[in-house]
């Protein structure tokens, strides 16, 4: 299966609604297992992303099409 890895950043909106962001990681694993996908690491960082996600998933129409959606 081929990996991915993704780069996330915080919108104004996440930011003031920090205290949810455990719960929408879990939500974001379950939407990617959904599709038949697998988180293999997930990192916080610190610059200009906050968040490295490193993933597989069956094609690159289905890794766009979630992150996509977990975007959303």
């Amino acid at each position: 299966m081929p990996a991915y890895v993704v780069l996330f950043k915080f919108t104004d909106q996440g930011i003031r609604d920090i205290k949810n962001i455990p719960d929408g990681i879990k939500g974001s694993i379950q939407a990617i297992e959904a599709a038949g996908g697998k988180i293999l690491s997930l990192y916080s960082t610190i610059d200009e992303y906050d968040f490295v996600v490193i993933g597989e998933a069956p094609s690159d129409e289905v890794a766009l099409t979630t992150v996509l959606g977990i975007g959303s």
